[in-house]
């Protein structure tokens, strides 16, 4: 047995046009997997990652009747503790839990900018600055001036949305809005700085406030449409809800809250979940199509060398044995072909994650509803290049099979007479 690697590596070199087209064959492949992973690994990390800062957190915690009508920003429904007596005391509670790491309270509202008998709509997010920029380093995403103070008549603004409005870091806005009992009112404010997430949700429509300012001013002492859990790790949801489960369980008030996971099924993530799968099949897809290529350059290998077979079969080898020396050069030509692809590939990957991929004018289209980035920076990642060399070895492998087999099937006889 350990005469057939050292025949099949020399037999590599019998046919080198042939072996080199193979090999080559084989690289692209590999190397649009490891691109394509890395794209599509990267976007969904970050789209992932978007969602639970923005929107869904590990959990969610929101009113059941809010729950139908939060696209209409309302008001009326909102978390008000566990026995309605202030989120102050349930932050407490939810503190006591062990997968819990940040609470994040947020109020938003709709809300809306006259300017010269024109009215521009607006959405307003009250935030804890402190606990959001300890949470999700949201001090990051500014692009100029600084943070709305606590207790202050300040804003920052998306970058698009000061755009839009014509104004700039510095300027005074007044921003017209409905208050939890119903009430028309009018707030100035100064902004003092510009948000740019590349979000186009964010920077083209919201603008943010001091959590207890936006508390204040819209009537909600204590209160906030939603509070967002932040875990250690994604990955252990399932444990932080079945915590929420148990202490919420544990009030009898508490039962007009839901509990959302970021991953909750019929979620815009649950189908990112279902097209991540579905990309894994298109990867293999990819790699068949090279592999083509192999057992077409295998089979010409078997009929060129059928009368060398006949030899080997005369001389005492056995099927089995030539079976696994066609195998083996396969394979050899699998990982040849699949180490320089996740090269070539790991050396683009690592260009687009530095610098990314801008389908700003290509996304403008989709609905602002979507906290889709304009810019998608691949995954350069060691886990990514293993991933594509053995997907690209192992179907290399299972590819093999079929022209190793044709030559294992030859009767000696008839290959010394052909």
């Amino acid at each position: 047995m350990g005469y057939l690697p050292v025949i099949a590596v020399r037999n590599l070199s019998r046919h080198k046009l042939r072996t080199l087209i193979s090999i080559i064959a084989i690289a692209l492949v590999v190397a649009i997997v490891v691109v394509a992973r890395g794209h599509i690994v990267g976007y969904l990390e970050s789209t992932y990652d978007s969602y639970i800062n923005y929107d869904t957190g590990h959990v969610k915690i929101i009113n059941q009747e809010f729950e139908g009508r939060e696209r209409l920003m309302s008001l009326n429904y909102p978390v008000a503790g566990f026995a309605q007596d202030g989120i102050s005391k349930m932050k407490e509670e939810l503190a006591e839990v062990d997968e819990v790491k940040y609470i994040l309270p947020r109020i938003k509202f709709g809300g809306a900018v006259s300017q010269e008998d024109e009215l521009t709509n607006v959405m307003g997010w009250g935030l804890n600055i402190e606990q959001e920029i300890a949470a999700i380093d949201f001090d990051q995403q500014l692009k100029a001036g600084r943070m709305p103070l606590a207790d202050s008549e300040e804003i920052i603004m998306g970058q698009q949305l000061l755009e839009r409005l014509e104004l700039a870091v510095g300027e005074e806005i007044t921003i017209l809005y409905n208050t939890a009992i119903g009430s028309f009112q009018g707030s100035s404010f100064e902004i003092v700085g510009a948000l740019e997430t590349g979000l186009g949700l964010i920077d083209g429509n919201v603008f943010i406030l001091d959590l207890s300012q936006a508390q204040q001013m819209l009537n909600m002492s204590d209160e906030a449409t939603e509070l967002l859990l932040i875990g250690a790790d994604r990955n252990r949801t399932d444990s932080l809800v079945m915590e929420m489960d148990e202490l919420f369980g544990s009030f009898e008030a508490a039962t007009e809250y839901s509990i959302i996971p970021w991953n909750a099924p019929g979620k815009i993530i649950d189908y990112f979940k279902i097209g991540e799968r579905i990309y894994n099949i298109i990867y293999i897809f990819f790699i068949l199509m090279g592999s083509i290529i192999l057992i077409n350059t295998m089979l010409m290998i078997v009929r060129d060398r059928t009368r060398e077979i006949g030899v080997m079969l005369a001389l005492g080898l056995k099927s089995r044995e030539i079976w696994r020396l066609f195998l083996l050069e396969g394979i050899f030509m699998g990982i040849i072909g699949s180490f320089i692809g996740i090269i070539l590939g790991g050396v683009v990957t690592k260009v687009f994650s530095i610098h990314g991929i801008d389908y700003g004018e290509a996304m403008e289209v989709l609905s602002d509803d979507l906290l889709l980035e304009t810019v998608a920076y691949t995954d350069f990642s060691l886990e990514n290049l293993i991933f594509s060399f053995l997907l690209g070895v192992v179907i290399v492998t299972i590819a093999c099979i079929i022209p190793a087999r044709r030559a294992a099937e030859l009767e000696p006889s008839e290959a010394l007479r052909d």
